[in-house]
This record gives structure tokens, sequence and C-alpha cells, in this order.
């Protein structure tokens, strides 16, 4: 996910967008642009205006995460580095990150959770592999998520495993990881098995489920719960989320229902 640097001309139409309250970011704008995080699909999600902060850079050019309920600075990050994107993944967090390195911070306090060097990992994984720190949930999110998906390499070789929100590592690594869905205090997440010599093989997306069959026919599925204790081993050629507690299991055209309470 990416950012949206908006010129400050435009800054009228995007300042109504943001509950009334231009005065307020209009007073702390003093730079040449505002900075707009990519407004995720929300699934079930109806409240998410209500977390999401605006970035943008005054006449310094530090960075500034501004709540648009209070019109207040949740935090400001100095002109030390330059600034790359800000986005926020999750009513919990945001992350924010510069040419060298990706913090992930809280939502409530502004206060850095945990920092990655940029350039270390990049000499840790090789050039030729990314760094993904993802805290989204596709398909539902209630309260405060407290898991996030650490996922390195670039298809078909990659691995993913669960942390916290401090990047304490929860699970084991898995190939793919995706984050379902968030209630009380629970989380459901998808783990996939493949061989990768099998990834030219397809190369449509699924219609059930969204599972890619790009990775091949030796893909199977899986589900684990927040802290790594598997739910549905990887068996299934897809699997589909219903609602928050129950979840569409399939061996290609044979369904089962699979309630998790």
């Amino acid at each position: 996910m990416g950012v949206a640097k908006v010129p400050r001309t435009a800054l009228k139409p995007i300042l109504k967008m943001i509950n009334g309250r231009d005065d307020a970011l209009a007073t702390a704008m003093t730079g040449d642009t505002v900075v707009l995080p990519p407004r995720p699909q929300i699934g079930m999600l109806t409240n998410w205006l209500e977390y999401e902060p605006v970035f943008y850079n005054d006449a310094t050019e530090a960075l500034h995460v501004w709540n648009s309920q209070t019109g207040k600075d949740i935090a400001v990050f100095p002109n030390t580095d330059r600034f790359v994107g800000g986005y926020c993944p999750n009513p919990a967090i945001f992350i924010v990150e510069t040419w060298s390195t990706r913090s992930v911070c809280s939502l409530e306090t502004g206060e850095v959770l945990w920092r990655m060097t940029r350039n270390a990992d990049e000499h840790e994984m090789g050039s030729e592999y990314g760094l993904d720190v993802s805290g989204w949930f596709t398909d539902y999110m209630e309260g405060l998520p407290e898991r996030l998906v650490i996922t390195q390499g670039t298809a078909p070789y990659t691995w993913a495993y669960l942390t916290d929100n401090t990047g304490r590592q929860i699970t084991r690594r898995y190939q793919t990881l995706e984050a379902l869905t968030w209630r009380d205090g629970r989380g459901v997440f998808m783990f996939t098995s493949y061989d990768p010599a099998d990834y030219e093989q397809g190369g449509d997306w699924a219609q059930d489920g969204g599972t890619p069959y790009e990775y091949g026919p030796t893909l199977r599925c899986g589900l684990i719960d927040q802290d790594g204790n598997i739910l549905a081993p990887a068996i299934y050629t897809a699997i589909q989320v219903l609602s928050p507690t129950e979840f569409a299991l399939s061996i290609e055209d044979r369904y089962s229902i699979m309630t998790i309470h």
C-alpha cells in the first residue's frame, strides 16, 4: 500500500472530506503537500473513518500523523530521513516508511512499537527479496487487532509468519499467510502449502474464495488462530469466509462449513 501526495491547490476539496475540520488542518498544514493514505476495501468494517489518520508534511518536511476526529497530531516525525509513505492498516497501528526504516507505531499514543532497518533487511535477504508488513484483515475486523503478518521474499519463494504489534514472532514460518478475521481478541489466518515448481502452471484467480490458482495444482490451504494453533489443516483447495465465525472449506467440488466460536 502506498500513499497519495496531493498538491496544496487541491487542499480545499480534501479538507471537506475530513469531517469539516478544514480550519484545524489548514492551520497545521504549511507545507506543499497533504499525504492521504489509500482507503482499503472495508469489508464488514463500517467505522474506518473513526480511525484513519491523515499524513502530511509541514514546511520543515517533518511528517505529521493527524487525527481527523480530534484535530490534533498523533505523532510528529522530524525530517531526519527521506519520507517514503505512511499508512494505517488497522485501528491499532500505523506504519511510517523512510528510505532506511519502516516503523510500526501505536495509533493511540503515536509511540514507535518497533522499527526495521530496510537496508539491513535487504542485505540479509538479498536484493531480489521483498519485505511486507500487513495488519489488514480482508473480511472482518472488530476491536484492536494484535497481530501482524510479516512476509519476506517474492512469489513463489516467500515465507510468512505472525508477530504481535511489538514485532515479537508468534508463529513458525509458512509459505504464505493471509489475515481473514479479527474479533474479540481472536484472529483467523489462512496459510498455504504448495510446490514452487508449479507456479507457472496457473495464471487465473479462483472464482471461489479468491484462492490463487497461479500456484498450481499442489496448492492447499488451511487455517490457524492468532497463536498459531491449527484450526484447519492445509488439505483444502479453497477457503471462503462466510461470517466472522463461519468458513466454507472445499476440496475440489466438495464443501463443508466450519464454525469457530
